[in-house]
């Protein structure tokens, strides 16, 4: 039987009821369950030390003392003398660095473009991100110090070319294994709204292209037919600059603030259409989501997610560089100029298209990929 050991940071932060869980979080949980419900997988939780010690009925863990982040020396240490035990088992860190070991990561490469940013000015990122940068290719090393081969997964092609281009990995070192939809979803898509309704979800970090969505927008109420939007914006009465743009561009009656939502159905039952406008994004869950409920995706380009996307059939990308409000701003008055037929199309094909990514294959995806040789050889044997 295969012997799994999958070392998340804390188990309690993972499981925590409140606040928000952004795509990484949600990623882990949906792996974890995954994993807990497998029998041809003997499982171990590697993690920091938590009351909770039975999850589900799983009760196979391995605690070990603080935090990764704080006590990074003294944790990896454990963990290895784990491995050193247990030389038979796979060692697996999710959404977690780590010297050795096989990881699974998300947006970990992102400090390493070269992507413009809102003003087209290059090599920002590197300038203020050089300290991380050199942490993080301490990690990335495609064998580690005992000489152990080490397998790299990610969410997307995109983030992969990262790792291939930045940290010198092999490619086929660098498995893509896109994340699932853990939505029920829905049988079919639902009416077109009138006026059309955009939404999005920010954050007041810039690189969620918040900021440039109202701009947009407010350009396209001057221009264009009428809409809504409603946006998610749990920080917006300390968004400043946010208040400021709907002020200026006289927002006030079409678009609609939301706080934290825990339950995002309503949210996508009440749009037409999400809007991804990120600068980097490794992946982009809340867009895979909304597919499933028949939203129509207008995406970044630079979006992991974009690779699911094929423009003007299930849903419309667009470029994300130094021209990015010009390209924002073609896609939505494209959209918002679309006929109902056309957006319903849109919509089913969207959903049609999420079938495919869901939280089973993403776990099948990775469990193949770390244990190619007992996968090949069951195939083998039921051929037989």
């Amino acid at each position: 039987m295969k012997k799994l050991a999958l070392v998340i940071h804390s188990l309690d932060a993972l499981l925590l009821d409140e606040g928000i869980k952004g795509g990484a979080n949600r990623l882990n949980v949906e792996l974890l369950n995954q994993l807990i419900e497998r029998d041809d997988l003997e499982l171990t939780i590697i993690t920091q030390k938590s009351h909770q010690t039975n999850y589900k009925g799983f009760t196979n863990f391995f605690f070990f003392e603080g935090s990764i982040y704080t006590n990074r020396e003294s944790v990896l240490a454990e963990i290895k003398s784990y491995t050193d035990a247990h030389p038979d088992v796979t060692l697996l860190f999710s959404d977690v660095l780590a010297p050795f070991g096989n990881l699974l990561l998300q947006s970990h490469s992102l400090p390493h473009r070269r992507a413009g940013d809102w003003w087209g000015i290059r090599g920002i990122s590197q300038l203020l991100n050089q300290a991380k940068i050199k942490r993080q290719a301490e990690n990335f090393h495609p064998q580690d110090a005992y000489g152990q081969k080490r397998l790299f997964l990610t969410v997307s092609q995109t983030v992969k070319d990262d790792y291939v281009r930045y940290f010198d990995l092999p490619p086929h070192q660098v498995n893509v294994v896109y994340p699932g939809v853990s939505t029920a979803g829905i049988s079919d898509v639902l009416p077109v709204s009138k006026p059309l309704v955009v939404g999005m979800v920010n954050s007041r970090s810039l690189n969620k292209g918040g900021l440039l969505f109202l701009m947009v927008m407010g350009v396209l109420k001057l221009w264009g037919p009428s809409f809504r939007v409603r946006m998610i914006h749990p920080q917006y009465q300390k968004d400043l600059l946010a208040q400021g743009l709907i002020r200026l561009f006289q927002l006030k009656n079409c678009v609609e603030i939301l706080p934290f939502q825990a339950d995002m159905t309503p949210f996508y039952a009440q749009i037409d259409a999400l809007v991804l406008p990120s600068l980097n994004e490794a992946f982009g869950l809340v867009v895979l989501e909304a597919m499933a409920s028949g939203v129509v995706p207008i995406v970044s380009a630079s979006a992991g997610v974009a690779e699911l996307i094929r423009h003007g059939e299930n849903g419309l990308s667009f470029p994300r560089n130094a021209k990015i409000f010009g390209t924002l701003f073609q896609a939505l008055k494209h959209f918002l100029n679309l006929k109902d037929e056309d957006v319903l199309r849109l919509k089913s094909q969207a959903l049609n298209s999420s079938h495919a990514y869901t939280w089973h294959a993403f776990t099948e995806g990775v469990v193949h990929a770390l244990f190619p040789q007992e996968i090949t050889q069951k195939a083998n044997a039921l051929a037989c």
